[in-house]
Protein backbone atom coordinates (compact mmCIF):
# COMPACT_ATOMS: atom_id res chain seq x y z
CA UNK A 1 0.00 0.00 0.00
CA UNK A 2 1.58 3.52 -0.88
CA UNK A 3 0.98 6.48 1.02
CA UNK A 4 -1.33 9.23 -0.20
CA UNK A 5 -0.24 12.01 -2.21
CA UNK A 6 0.17 15.56 -0.91
CA UNK A 7 -1.34 17.97 -3.27
CA UNK A 8 1.05 20.52 -3.86
CA UNK A 9 1.05 24.33 -3.24
CA UNK A 10 -1.72 25.95 -4.78
CA UNK A 11 -2.11 29.74 -6.09
CA UNK A 12 -4.72 31.44 -5.16
CA UNK A 13 -6.20 34.44 -7.02
CA UNK A 14 -4.63 38.25 -6.64
CA UNK A 15 -8.26 39.03 -5.79
CA UNK A 16 -8.26 36.30 -2.72
CA UNK A 17 -4.99 37.82 -1.50
CA UNK A 18 -6.69 41.39 -1.86
CA UNK A 19 -9.82 40.22 0.56
CA UNK A 20 -7.22 38.78 3.10
CA UNK A 21 -4.85 42.22 3.02
CA UNK A 22 -8.41 44.20 3.82
CA UNK A 23 -9.29 42.46 6.05
CA UNK A 24 -5.69 43.00 7.76
CA UNK A 25 -5.78 46.73 7.20
CA UNK A 26 -7.50 47.45 10.66
CA UNK A 27 -4.34 46.39 12.41
CA UNK A 28 -2.22 48.76 10.72
CA UNK A 29 -3.83 52.09 12.99
CA UNK A 30 -3.00 49.96 16.09
CA UNK A 31 -0.11 49.71 18.12
CA UNK A 32 2.17 46.02 16.41
CA UNK A 33 4.88 44.57 16.41
CA UNK A 34 7.51 45.84 14.23
CA UNK A 35 7.92 42.41 12.27
CA UNK A 36 3.89 41.96 11.64
CA UNK A 37 3.90 45.07 9.91
CA UNK A 38 7.12 44.46 8.17
CA UNK A 39 5.75 40.81 7.56
CA UNK A 40 2.34 42.72 5.96
CA UNK A 41 4.19 44.85 3.63
CA UNK A 42 6.27 42.13 2.30
CA UNK A 43 3.04 40.25 1.73
CA UNK A 44 1.06 43.25 -0.01
CA UNK A 45 4.37 44.41 -2.27
CA UNK A 46 4.31 40.33 -3.19
CA UNK A 47 0.96 40.49 -4.14
CA UNK A 48 0.92 43.52 -6.07
CA UNK A 49 3.57 41.89 -7.63
CA UNK A 50 1.53 38.67 -8.74
CA UNK A 51 -1.48 41.08 -9.59
CA UNK A 52 0.93 43.29 -12.25
CA UNK A 53 2.33 39.43 -13.21
CA UNK A 54 -1.36 38.52 -14.05
CA UNK A 55 -2.31 41.42 -16.18
CA UNK A 56 0.82 41.59 -18.81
Amino acid sequence: MSAPQVPGPFTATPAVHRQLLDRCQPLDGTAAIPAQRKARREYENRVNALGAHTRS
